[in-house]
């Protein structure tokens, strides 16, 4: 198995330079696996997980979605995030969401 993305949640805001940024908490990771020629695709959550505590940046009234985004995944090299799994949105995020 391959762990090919980082997926995260948008845990707070900031400003820095004077521009508006997230950061992010990372919940789990996307992983891959090929069997017999196929390749498929995992989520693998956290156990920690509660999604019901993530906050609402949405401004939508009562919205019941939380939005994970997944970023690029690099085994070669320390995790972005840092020590406290924070992203922040000046790192490469291929603009994925589900």
């Amino acid at each position: 198995m391959k762990t090919v993305k980082d997926l995260c949640v948008a845990v707070g805001k900031y400003t820095a330079g004077g521009v508006q940024k997230q950061s992010y908490k990372k919940i789990g990771v996307e992983i891959t696996e090929e069997k017999d020629g196929k390749l498929t695709s995992y989520i693998l959550l956290d156990r920690f997980v509660s999604l019901a505590g993530f906050p609402n940046f949405s401004e939508k009234i009562n919205s019941t979605s939380v939005l994970v985004s997944k970023f690029d995944n690099s085994n070669d090299s320390p995790a972005p995030y840092g020590e406290v799994d924070d992203y922040n949105l000046n790192q490469k995020n291929d603009g994925e969401a589900f």
